[in-house]
């Protein structure tokens, strides 16, 4: 899910800003050219607790299609860990009626963000928290829908927003494109996804001063995962001015953990299933008929780093791997299984 949120507390302070993905299990769409995302894929799944890593900053790759952008290799950073639910599960779903849906971060569960998402788009509708409170009196329309390659939108939008009795209205412009698509290489492997970009350019005004201005540039890497969207990697440039200074300009990038959303490379069949997951000294691949001949199998950390290589050969029937875990320490891991003609499929699992 492309959806970010903001938080709008004094105009000193830098508003948060993340990329929070829907997350499902499932199989990832091996053919990806001419996606076009539609409402209920952009409608995130209730009860979804994506993990997204901070990591060192990588510039986004070229606008075109066909691309091939290797991030190279990552060390993962802090987690965000937000979650997605009904409106009427928060404390505050009477003053967002159109909402749709809402997120909080598991870390501060008391700030809620609120969305609408319909056949024309979606809608940040606003944010409310026992601190603070902002509602847009004009909504941002954060994705267009449908979603399709060369689709551009640009909106205007305003929301006011009140913190320790202070009110600060702030006005802006969101832009966006998806300007490309081709594969994403990430130190798991590689993933069919969608070029998104999301420019924004706005200001906060206080009792008729303006304090502050920013530019958020954010291009996100999108896969298809069961019919909804996901983002695993995302680039950002954020520029913040006051009133009177120099700009400020900070870097970031965020990755989503692939071992917790289920996302496999295209496409290796469906019939190798991994048990029992969580493990604890030793597990079972179990591979289907579909796989035959010389195969390798490598265990990978969630930095991308290779613990354990081994052959195997497939005899066309179920075939059952023992895998002994007793040296892995307690946490997340990738099973990234090649055959003779080097396609590849992940499998994530858990140590416990």
């Amino acid at each position: 899910m492309f959806n970010r949120i903001t938080y709008f507390g004094a105009p000193k302070e830098q508003p948060m800003r993340f990329t929070t993905p829907l997350i499902l299990l499932g199989s990832m769409t091996s053919t990806f050219a001419q996606v076009t995302f539609n409402q209920a894929q952009l409608t995130p799944t209730m009860g979804a607790q994506p993990t997204m890593y901070m990591v060192d900053h990588v510039e986004p790759g070229p606008a075109t299609n066909g691309f091939v952008f290797n991030v190279g290799p990552i060390t993962l950073g802090a987690a965000t860990t937000p979650q997605y639910m009904l409106p009427s599960a928060t404390p505050y779903a009477s003053s967002f009626p159109q909402a749709t849906h809402a997120s909080t971060g598991l870390v501060d569960p008391t700030n809620y963000s609120f969305m609408r998402v319909d056949a024309t788009g979606l809608y940040m509708l606003g944010m409310a928290s026992p601190e603070i409170s902002m509602a847009y009196s004009n909504t941002e329309k954060i994705f267009s829908i449908p979603l399709g390659l060369n689709t551009t939108w640009s909106d205007t939008w305003a929301v006011t927003s009140e913190a320790s009795g202070v009110e600060v209205v702030r006005t802006g412009t969101t832009t966006g494109a998806y300007n490309g698509h081709g594969t994403l290489v990430l130190p798991w492997g590689s993933y069919p996804v969608a070029r998104v970009q999301l420019d924004q350019t706005y200001g906060d005004n206080m009792m008729g001063i303006d304090m502050v201005s920013y530019q958020s540039h954010v291009t996100s890497y999108v896969a298809l995962v069961d019919g909804s969207a996901l983002t695993l990697f995302s680039s950002t440039e954020f520029i913040i001015t006051y009133t009177g200074g120099e700009p400020i300009t900070t870097y970031s990038s965020m990755v989503t953990d692939p071992a917790a959303s289920g996302v496999d490379e295209a496409d290796l069949g469906t019939d190798a299933t991994f048990f029992p997951n969580p493990a604890t000294d030793e597990a079972t691949v179990r591979l289907g008929a579909s796989h035959q001949g010389l195969m390798h199998w490598s265990v990978l950390d969630m930095t991308g780093r290779v613990l354990r290589t081994e052959t195997l050969v497939a005899n066309g029937l179920s075939t059952d791997v023992l895998l002994q875990l007793q040296d892995l320490a307690a946490g997340r891991y990738m099973l990234r299984l090649t055959n003779a003609e080097g396609t590849v499929r992940s499998l994530p699992f858990n140590v416990q």
